[in-house]
Order: C-alpha cells, then structure tokens, then sequence
C-alpha cells in the first residue's frame, strides 16, 4: 500500500469538518500486521484495532502552506513500547472524546527516506516530517 487518504478524512476536509491548523489532530504508529488499511470504509478508528496503534502524539505547530499542504512539526513518540511485532505506517487522524468519533485522514506508510519499519525497543521514535515541497501531505 501506499501512503493515501481515507474517504471520511476528504470529507472532513471538503464539509470544512476538519481545520489542519486548529484541530487536534494526531500521529499514530501502527503495526500493519494486525492492521489492514481500508481507505474506503475505515470510518473511525473504531475500525482500526486498538492493538494495532502503538503510540500517538499529538502534532505540534500546524500549518498550511500555499496549495494545500499540510506541514507540523517533526513527532517525537516518547519511549515506545517494546514489542514483538514492527511498526510500518503511520495514521494521522481528528482526535475527538473516544475512537467512535475520532476521524482517520491520512495513511502513511513511506516517508521521504522511503519504506520504513521499525522495531520498538523502549526508547523514543522520531519522524522527520518531508521538507520538500508535499511536507506531510497535500490534499
């Protein structure tokens, strides 16, 4: 799969649902073996198995620069878990009160460096964001 966005986070976005700038909107490492993207019918992140989200941040400083493109600062993810499985994508999505109304957006699973999968040992994961001309994503 390739990095993509989810049918309900573009309807976010086109029913002016979601302000990238204003919302909460967060970052989530998943474990893709216990997790299969649906971009089409994943909803909610009721629909992605809480056992496949490792550990979400919260994005810092978000902006909107010229044509729709969606930048924040690099995440920290302090002192992920160790497991036994790996982490190959990341979910960002609206936060909101419980996984029944919080919204997926956007599916990630191939940065500027290219395809990734780590291994959580502990210890903190960071994400560099693309300081190219798509940053984190364009709509």
């Amino acid at each position: 799969m390739a990095n993509g966005w989810y049918n309900a986070g573009l309807n976010l976005f086109a029913t002016k649902g979601c302000s990238w700038p204003a919302d909460a909107i967060k970052a989530a490492l998943l474990d893709t073996g216990t997790y299969t993207v649906d971009l089409v019918n994943h909803a909610t992140l009721a629909s992605i198995p809480a056992g496949s989200r490792i550990a979400s941040v919260a994005l810092a400083n978000k902006s909107v620069a010229g044509a729709g493109v969606l930048d924040a600062d690099d995440a920290t993810f302090p002192t992920v878990p160790a497991i036994s499985a790996t982490v190959e994508a990341i979910l960002i999505y609206l936060d909101g009160a419980s996984d029944a109304v919080r919204i997926p957006l956007l599916y990630i699973d191939t940065l500027d460096t290219g395809v990734f999968s780590i291994q959580p040992n502990g210890g903190d994961f960071f994400i560099t964001w693309d300081n190219g001309a798509n940053k984190i994503a364009k709509l």
